[in-house]
């Protein structure tokens, strides 16, 4: 008779982990859109450098908890896989991202001769020397060291779904980009993958 009282309260707990990730995924699905909605025509120029800017990091963060919490939930676990060696692997993979992400932001930061949110420069240094989404990369490696840590197939899914929220978002950012710096711009887009390693395809503005 105890056991199935000792395990209501995991399976409670895991109802509310599934009705969080929904809200999470709904969440995220709605400011998704209204952000991308604001990045249109010539607008996007500004948009991205004002109140879009703000709230794209305001989506990642919001997609973000939605992974860590859909990685605590019991439901679309792989749970034949070991939990150590998935925890190390997914530290190990979750560093590797935070690793990007920070040379990233640090050389962003650093080139970018920043006035407010905008850049004045066209930063192709650091890991922008072999591609072209060194930020977002980093972000969606770190997030993928969750869903492996977590053995989670929504976390993983989820993953997938920002790197589809990426693609549209790279289209209107690239469009600012090269209405900011016309011919640098095109000329380090083509030479330089979105995503790639180092040494392949240098840019060459």
């Amino acid at each position: 008779m105890r056991e199935p009282v000792a395990g209501r309260p995991r399976a409670i707990t895991s109802l509310v982990g599934v009705e969080a990730v929904i809200g999470g995924l709904v969440v995220f699905g709605l400011l998704a859109g209204l952000v991308l909605s604001m990045l249109n025509g010539e607008e996007r120029a500004t948009a991205l450098t004002g109140p879009a800017a703000i709230a794209v990091w305001f989506v990642y963060l919001i997609h973000a908890d939605t992974v860590v919490t859909a990685a605590y939930v019991t439901f679309g676990r792989l749970s034949f896989i070991p939990h150590t060696p998935a925890l190390i692997a997914g530290i190990v993979v979750g560093g590797l991202g935070f690793v990007l992400f920070a040379w990233a932001t640090r050389t962003l930061a650093n080139r970018g001769e920043f006035q407010g949110l905008t850049a004045r420069r066209l930063v192709v240094e650091g890991p922008y020397r072999f591609m072209r989404q060194p930020q977002n990369t980093g972000w969606a490696i770190m997030l993928l060291g969750v869903a492996i840590a977590g053995r989670s197939l929504v976390s993983l899914a989820l993953v997938g779904i920002f790197a589809g929220f990426v693609m549209l978002l790279t289209r209107s950012e690239e469009g600012a980009l090269e209405i900011a710096f016309g011919d640098d711009f095109l000329r380090w887009r083509d030479d330089t993958p979105v995503v790639g390693l180092p040494g392949a395809h240098p840019a060459a503005v």
